[in-house]
């Protein structure tokens, strides 16, 4: 095989079609959507110093259970598993991937956690702000 015919086979070996790109995504909505749903359990909150409870209707209780616990707990797995899927669609190398890695995913979170904690390490001291930071597990430091 020539060069170009390699280069050719390599692109049309990781493109999705049309169909096949807009399945994915609806898919990863539907993901997205279970991960919030995951994260939405909670129907009591510390609040200024306080500690409120809604009221739910025992149905809504059971609806909210079946979708954030059973349901939506494939929502994880299954972005892992279309990654798999997508990483091994295409020829790449461990350590060009790695690199992508530490680029698009470790130096982003560090600096991300780096500005929150600052910024609650600060809020946690302004007086008026103080209110919020009332639990001792949120405060950052004395």
């Amino acid at each position: 095989q020539s060069r170009a015919e390699q280069s050719r086979a390599e692109q049309s070996y990781c493109l999705l079609t049309d169909e096949e790109s807009k399945r994915v995504n609806i898919l990863k909505l539907w993901l997205s959507i279970m991960v919030v749903y995951i994260h939405s359990k909670g129907t009591e909150f510390h609040f200024a110093g306080k500690d409120v409870a809604l009221d739910v209707p025992a149905w809504l209780e059971t609806f909210k259970y079946l979708v954030s616990s059973a349901i939506s707990s494939c929502a994880v797995p299954g972005f892992f598993f279309m990654a798999a899927i997508f990483l091994y669609r295409k020829p790449f190398s461990w350590k060009d991937n790695i690199q992508k890695k530490i680029h698009t995913l470790v130096i982003p979170y560090v600096i991300l956690n780096t500005f929150w904690i600052a910024f609650y390490f600060c809020t946690q001291h302004i007086s008026f702000l103080s209110v919020f930071f009332s639990k001792p597990e949120n405060i950052v430091s004395n």
